[in-house]
């Protein structure tokens, strides 16, 4: 991972493709693995069942 940009709202990240696939797995199991009481609320998003996107 390289960091390229930072600025007050936003950041530029370069991952490599095992870096990003292993960032899309952490978030599935946030999302979908791990039973959070209030998720909305907590994460920020609203939780969708899987394959509703």
């Amino acid at each position: 991972m390289y960091l390229k940009k930072i600025e007050k709202n936003q950041a530029i990240v370069n991952l490599t493709e095992d870096e990003l696939g292993l960032l899309g797995n952490c978030l599935n199991e946030v999302c979908n693995g791990l039973k959070i009481l209030d998720f909305e609320s907590k994460i920020g998003i609203e939780k969708k069942m899987p394959n509703s996107f």
